[in-house]
């Protein structure tokens, strides 16, 4: 059995963040927001414990698998809760001495001090990476997908739906393929943020 219970706010809801001297001021009359921050925290028992990592955010593949066959091995994980709390704060905005750096002033009943740092990884500070020509490295696939639906000796009318990748590199797209409700991803992150800053990191401290 797995209990998960998953607190998301796309503002600030537990403590609260504080720019320092290095980070940004939002410029009024600004179009969209300058800067946004999301805080996750999760409490999860049972399988879904064993699979998390120790150190906050997402865990990796390896400690997954062992976290779940662990789990399954010794009846289900028990009832030991694992809690994560992770901190992203975006900007579309540099930071003026180009040394971002952000605080997130935590309640008592965290027992994380009085503030957590908001950290910029390595691999995201600096200018952003210049996009390479996706023409130069291009290469029209080959590939076919084959759908089948239903059971039985033979097929279905209509089947199997074929998706030939070939055509649809060259433009010839085939009608419904594509769903018009999937949403964008807009989270926080390195990849949407001209600076970047997260927690946990290498403070040392963990929930």
């Amino acid at each position: 059995m797995r209990r998960l219970n998953v607190m998301h706010f796309g503002v600030i809801g537990l403590g609260s963040a504080a720019l320092g001297a290095g980070a940004l001021v939002a410029q009024a009359g600004a179009a969209g927001p300058t800067a946004r921050y999301e805080m996750r925290a999760e409490t999860t028992s049972g399988l879904g414990a064993g699979m998390m990592g120790g150190g906050g955010g997402r865990p990796s593949m390896g400690s997954a698998m062992s976290g779940a066959f662990g789990s399954m091995a010794f009846g289900g994980g028990g009832q030991q809760a694992h809690r994560s709390l992770t901190l992203e704060l975006g900007s579309t905005l540099a930071a003026p001495d180009g040394k971002p750096h952000a605080d997130h002033f935590m309640p008592a009943g965290a027992k994380l001090g009085v503030s957590v740092p908001l950290k910029t990884p390595e691999a995201a500070r600096g200018t952003r990476e210049v996009d390479r020509d996706p023409q130069n490295d291009f290469q029209r696939p080959k590939a076919r997908m084959l759908i089948f639906w239903g059971c039985g000796d033979h097929v279905g009318p209509g089947q199997p739906v074929v998706i030939d990748f070939s055509k649809i590199a060259a433009g010839q797209v085939p009608p419904d393929l594509f769903s018009r409700s999937v949403p964008l991803d807009r989270t926080v992150s390195p990849a949407t943020s001209r600076t970047y800053g997260h927690w946990p990191n290498d403070d040392g401290k963990s929930v």
